[in-house]
């Protein structure tokens, strides 16, 4: 899965990477502002898919029921996200993390390495999530900026394929960009 995320960001054109790119700064320097509106995309992404993935299974006439039933259930979910402040940081916080996980931590092709790491996810997904609605600014401002400079950073390196970079400057540039989107988004966030 990591590879193929590298071939896909290699072989994309320079317009969606500008705009994948513009979409992780945005993250990092106002992540908290905008958690409900993420936490409403990712809240009907999670109800499409899993309600596509059970709609699928049972063969439904015509072709196109699944997918209209999917899409009707991740209306649902993202109204209940954008509604439900805890909800909505719960499903932002906890897909945020699942993915950076995925991402750093990519686990075998084996069934019980993917049962493993489902289970793992759905455990992390919870947890930070959890932890999300319980400190809410002072854990999302600084999630939200790491994880927007990683992604940004990322995207830059695999579309230009940065390898004669000394090692210390990758590191160094994630975590002053992380720096910057946290400390703009103290500054111009009020307090709970």
């Amino acid at each position: 899965m990591f590879l193929q995320l590298q071939d896909m960001i290699r072989d994309s054109s320079l317009v969606v990477i500008i705009i994948l790119g513009v979409l992780a700064l945005l993250q990092c320097v106002a992540g908290y502002k905008l958690y409900r509106i993420w936490g409403m995309i990712v809240g009907f992404l999670f109800g499409f898919i899993l309600a596509y993935m059970i709609a699928n299974q049972f063969h439904l006439s015509p072709d196109f029921l699944p997918a209209l039933i999917a899409a009707v259930v991740g209306v649902i979910v993202a109204g209940i996200a954008f509604s439900v402040h805890n909800i909505s940081m719960l499903i932002y916080g906890g897909a945020l993390v699942d993915i950076m996980l995925l991402l750093v931590c990519p686990f075998p092709q084996a069934m019980a390495w993917q049962i493993i790491s489902i289970v793992v996810a759905c455990m992390a997904f919870l947890l930070i999530g959890a932890i999300f609605v319980r400190y809410k600014r002072n854990v999302i401002m600084p999630v939200t900026a790491i994880a927007g400079a990683v992604c940004a950073v990322t995207l830059f390196l695999y579309k230009y394929e940065v390898v004669d970079a000394p090692a210390w400057t990758i590191p160094a540039v994630t975590a002053g960009i992380a720096l910057a989107g946290c400390l703009i988004q103290f500054l111009t966030t009020k307090s709970d």
